[in-house]
């Protein structure tokens, strides 16, 4: 990497970063000690393994297989985190802050290397590459919206992502602008670029932006021009291979999966074009927090968002916003390139998560990455403005002012995630329209058996979300810590279940209420209660909820009719659980199991055979069960378990 040209560079810009590493630890450090949240609970308890050898290591990734490539390098770090740390939050807090500094040093590294390219790199101090990507690694490291990606632990997977998809930006930027032999530029890109590449993919699916982001710097920067013909033999091999190649796959993919992709949407209240429509006024509120920070506008929830369903005056503001964005990044590509790099960064880091794909609307933690574009924009224009005032120290002072501002948002948030009550309590504060903010308060309140408070907050729960059915699971959970009862509350329940959309909250909540019912703690509402709550919940045929929920909820319904002596409608209910989530080895493991006790053999052996797939799959991570289950068959059964699948 081409290192800073002046000798007080070389010193000072290490010095700095190490400054601003240590500033972030202390912004952070208090808010290492907040609770989980939200879907930190579902790393558990698979990658809380006691004994992390290789078979329970691979049991956890066949387990949790969340997103295209099952993101196994997160997942990874979740069960050594566990092992080295216990299931203290501050532990993975702890991790998750290192890989913020270690980004941090990336972000510094990958803008000195775009910087380098495109300026007169010793006009002035402001104008140096080191001191313009230092000042935009600094905006980012301590930019407030960060600290939503950074303390929630289960975004790791977003820190990983952006991890490695820095280093193969890093690696395409150095070798594209280095003075090596063509040997080694030809190892950096077709070796060592792919690893990262492959990492990115691993930790999260945002990895498959990469290719785009190469396009981008490419147009902005090199202009897809060569040195010599050895150089642009390289460099379009490299392009055809690692960028158009994976371009191709990634639209074919997704060409032929639209029907897989639709039925998303069957789960949400919100149609393919309602979801543009909000992902348009997403960007440009995404953009207000960055430009614009305030932090009672940020929060972990976002679930009240509201749905933009027509040309509303707010959706076609935003549209021209982003258009027009769009128009000055294109404009802009030949004389103002770090203004079209950093727009350009912004847009293809929301390409995945804030277009069609039929996710959850709004995230914070999906500009995480997307906060670099602007801060190169905002170094530049602070660079700009002292060469602007060549003889007064205005740079100075706007970047001293910029960090104080920030730095005390950030630390203002890391309080408040530091402490469970002060978070939800603010959180429903700010947020008052989300029924995710109100219920974990209520959570809190419980907790502590603070039951009188926590009956307040539900109850204003209920009256202002009263199509959310989840909540009046949540007062028999409630009513079941508290010692009450009330047969009016499992009736209302009961008829709400069958007459009401059912959101991907139900299967949760059932979840804890089973739970507490196991721990002992809730005596005044039976399992038979529950057991027919659940019925009438799983044949309720509006179920607008993944299949991962709907899996969830019919398991749930096996438990209480298993405790129930009920074998036939167990075994219904985990037969429709796998067929919910037809991949899930434990699920397969427990019906093949089912199967062989009711002499279904050709069943048991298909299902079997589906598990011996998945465990070759993990590295035989499955290979006792299968062996266990092929020594339950009758005689002469499982010997070609591969041709029943």
């Amino acid at each position: 990497m081409p290192l800073p040209k002046t000798t007080s560079e070389r010193i000072t810009t290490p010095v700095l970063l190490t400054g601003l590493l240590l500033w972030v630890i202390a912004l952070y450090y208090k808010g290492l000690y907040g609770p989980f949240m939200l879907d930190d609970q579902l790393l558990f308890p698979s990658t809380q393994i006691a004994e992390p050898n290789f078979q329970s290591i691979m049991r956890a990734l066949s387990i949790h297989g969340s997103g295209l490539f099952g993101r196994p390098i997160p997942i990874l770090t979740f069960i050594f985190n566990h092992a080295a740390f216990g299931s203290d939050p501050f532990g993975y807090k702890l991790v998750n802050l290192g890989f913020h500094l270690l980004n941090t040093v990336l972000v510094f590294v990958l803008g000195f290397l775009i910087f380098s390219s495109i300026t007169n790199s010793a006009r002035n101090t402001f104008g140096s590459p080191s001191t313009l990507a230092l000042l935009a690694a600094t905006i980012w490291a301590i930019h407030p919206l960060q600290v939503s990606t950074v303390l929630y632990v289960f975004q790791r997977m977003m820190l990983l992502s952006t991890l490695f998809t820095l280093c193969s930006l890093i690696c395409y930027t150095y070798a594209r602008s280095s003075n090596k032999s063509n040997t080694q530029r030809a190892l950096i890109l077709f070796v060592i670029f792919p690893i990262f590449q492959l990492c990115a993919l691993a930790s999260k699916e945002n990895g498959a932006l990469i290719p785009i982001y190469i396009i981008l710097l490419e147009a902005a920067i090199f202009r897809f021009r060569y040195r010599d013909n050895t150089e642009a033999a390289i460099g379009k091999a490299f392009i055809l291979l690692c960028v158009l190649l994976p371009i191709a796959l990634a639209v074919y993919y997704f060409f032929t999966h639209i029907p897989q992709i639709m039925e998303g949407y069957n789960g949400r209240d919100f149609t393919l074009i309602d979801r543009l429509r909000t992902e348009t006024v997403a960007l440009a509120f995404y953009l207000k927090l960055i430009l614009l920070p305030n932090i009672s506008q940020m929060s972990l929830y976002h679930d009240g968002f509201s749905i933009f369903r027509d040309l509303s005056p707010t959706f076609i503001g935003s549209a021209l916003l982003l258009f027009l964005l769009v128009i000055v990044a294109l404009i802009g590509i030949n004389k103002l390139r770090v203004v079209s790099i950093g727009i350009g960064i912004f847009f293809v880091a929301h390409l995945l998560e804030s277009t069609f794909i039929p996710l959850e609307l709004v995230f914070e933690h999906r500009n995480y990455f997307a906060v670099f574009g602007v801060c190169l924009i905002g170094a530049w224009l602070i660079s700009n403005l002292q060469n602007a005032y060549p003889s007064k120290p205005i740079g100075s002072i706007v970047t001293c002012v910029m960090i104080l501002f920030l730095s005390t948002m950030t630390l203002s948030r890391s309080l408040e995630w530091s402490e469970i009550f002060t978070f939800n309590t603010i959180a429903v504060e700010n947020k008052p329209e989300s029924a995710r903010a109100i219920k974990a308060l209520v959570t809190t309140h419980t907790n502590v058996r603070q039951f009188d408070e926590a009956q307040k907050v539900l109850s204003v729960a209920k009256s202002r979300f009263p199509d959310k059915v989840s909540l009046d699971i949540s007062q028999l959970v409630l009513n079941c810590l508290a010692g009450s009862h009330s047969e009016e509350d499992i009736e209302k329940t009961r008829q709400r279940l069958g007459s009401e959309a059912l959101r991907q909250e139900v299967p949760p909540t059932f979840s804890t209420l089973l739970k507490i019912n196991y721990d002992g703690l809730c005596d005044n509402i039976s399992i038979e209660s529950i057991n027919n709550l659940l019925t009438v919940a799983v044949n309720n045929p509006d179920k607008r909820m993944p299949q991962i929920f709907k899996s969830i909820l019919w398991h749930s319904h096996y438990q209480t009719n298993s405790i129930l002596a009920e074998h036939e409608t167990a075994y219904a209910s985990l037969a429709q659980a796998t067929e919910e989530s037809p991949d899930h080895p434990e699920l397969l493991a427990v019906l093949a199991g089912l199967q062989i006790e009711r002499d279904e053999i050709h069943d048991a052996k298909k299902n079997i055979g589906k598990l011996s797939r998945i465990s070759k799959k993990y590295g035989g991570a499955y290979r006792e069960t299968i062996e266990s289950l092929e020594s339950a068959l009758p005689a002469q059964q499982f010997s070609d378990i591969a041709e029943a699948e």
